[in-house]
């Protein structure tokens, strides 16, 4: 269920629906039959959460948009409550003082799924969310996503510091999400130069297409400053 739901929701196409939908029926199966396990219920709101943002991913020429330029009203508002209601069971079925991945990572969903924008998300329960995620499950993938949100929260420079630590991690050595994140975070500081550099990077280790042209798009952007 998770493997055909991650390759539904990052396939290079971006729009393997079907794919997703397979995997929520085979969750919806698995909530029938054990109603109380946490970790079944994380695993099924994180996928109706994401077929309820699936309409905002994608401009009309299959070009990447990112969350933060998503037209929040094209999501799709019933499955983002059915999502956000099946989170909130997940959380409060978890041991409470050690809920599972998959709980949680259906936490960070809600809270951005429930946010009217991207600036007024509630950035702070999000870095909180991921100090949980990365004592239950380390990972310098979730530790980048971490830099992300604390970014909101205590500026770009202090989450740039995060991630140049994390450059070290050998696991990121062909990781795009690393010179994309920093490169975010210099354009943010208006480092325009150093910007580009970083998204051309990110660019070259990406096999997705969409992500490729949007990084590259991004790059020339910050070379005309």
């Amino acid at each position: 269920m998770s493997l055909l739901f991650t390759e539904g929701h990052s396939a290079a196409s971006g729009n393997r629906p079907d794919l997703v939908a397979r995997a929520r029926e085979l969750g919806s199966v698995l909530a029938e039959l054990m109603p109380d396990e946490a970790e079944v219920l994380g695993l099924l709101a994180t996928i109706r959460l994401a077929e309820g943002r699936r309409a905002g991913r994608l401009d009309d020429a299959g070009g990447l948009i990112p969350l933060d330029r998503q037209d929040r009203t094209a999501w799709d508002a019933v499955a983002l409550a059915d999502g956000c209601e099946l989170a909130a069971r997940a959380m409060r079925r978890s041991p409470p003082d050690r809920p599972g991945p998959y709980a949680l990572h259906a936490a960070v969903a809600a809270v951005h799924s429930e946010s009217p924008s991207y600036d007024q998300t509630d950035w702070p329960q999000v870095v909180a969310l991921y100090d949980l995620l990365l004592a239950v499950q380390p990972s310098p993938v979730t530790a980048l996503a971490r830099a992300t949100a604390r970014s909101m929260v205590d500026g770009p420079a202090a989450a740039l510091a995060d991630v140049d630590e994390l450059a070290a991690d050998r696991r990121l050595a062909r990781y795009p999400g690393v010179p994309a994140t920093r490169a975010d975070l210099l354009r943010r500081m208006e480092r325009y130069h150093d910007a580009a550099v970083e998204y051309e990077s990110a660019a070259g280790l990406t096999g997705d297409a969409a992500e490729r042209a949007f990084l590259l798009d991004r790059a020339e952007q910050c070379r005309r400053g």
